[in-house]
């Protein structure tokens, strides 16, 4: 198959270091150019073999596919966290917390500490009287395996001593390793509508 002037150009221009560095550079160039795309070929194979193109992408071992079944797992103890904020029960509440878990109220601009279970709990406490007939529903969830997290889109609904409750938020649920409780929550809340009707409770029960 004939090959032009400028694709041997081309061509040559492309191998020359490696035709120089190598055995082939004491073999006579062809004669003719109907011997040039052995030629072509040769030159491409040594170039293969002692000038390895480099990967797109760095290696890495070979992983295996996430479990399936944890991240059931991690999806079913988030969703159970949820769940038992609609029981308004604080023993349940706290049921699938693992003895270290750490719940952060967010965003920082409220400057609500970070509470272990205890601290947690007594929080809590004080604020189930003001509520009754809360429920909660999860609008979306996400689960990564790899972190042993789940990420939740919450929303819900209450009476409180102030009249009607409403509120938005986002939980980030870290699990352990088995994913059957829960190590660390992030609640993010609606801050400004929170910062108000919490203002408006606190004025409703002190008149209680």
């Amino acid at each position: 198959m004939p090959v032009d002037g400028v694709t041997w150009l081309l061509v040559l221009c492309h191998l020359w270091p490696h035709l120089i560095a190598s055995d082939i550079s004491d073999t006579p160039p062809p004669a003719n150019t109907a011997q040039l795309p052995d030629r072509i070929r040769q030159l491409a194979c040594l170039q293969a073999t002692t000038h390895p193109q480099p990967s797109m992408s760095p290696s890495a071992p070979a992983s295996s596919p996430p479990d399936p079944r944890l991240a059931d797992t991690i999806r079913s103890t988030a969703l159970a966290v949820i769940a038992a904020y609609g029981t308004w029960d604080i023993d349940q509440i706290m049921a699938l917390r693992a003895d270290d878990c750490v719940h952060r109220i967010l965003p920082v601009s409220l400057r609500e500490p970070p509470r272990n279970n205890r601290a947690y709990r007594r929080y809590f406490e004080r604020t189930l009287p003001s509520f009754s007939r809360f429920s909660a529903e999860v609008r979306d969830i996400c689960v990564d395996t790899a972190a042993r997290t789940a990420c939740l889109w919450v929303t819900s609904s209450a009476d409180s001593v102030a009249g009607p409750y409403a509120n938005e938020y986002f939980f980030w649920i870290r699990t352990t390793d088995d994913g059957r409780a829960v190590v660390e929550v992030r609640e993010f809340v609606d801050s400004a509508y929170s910062l108000s009707v919490f203002k408006k409770i606190a004025a409703a029960r002190a008149k209680l």
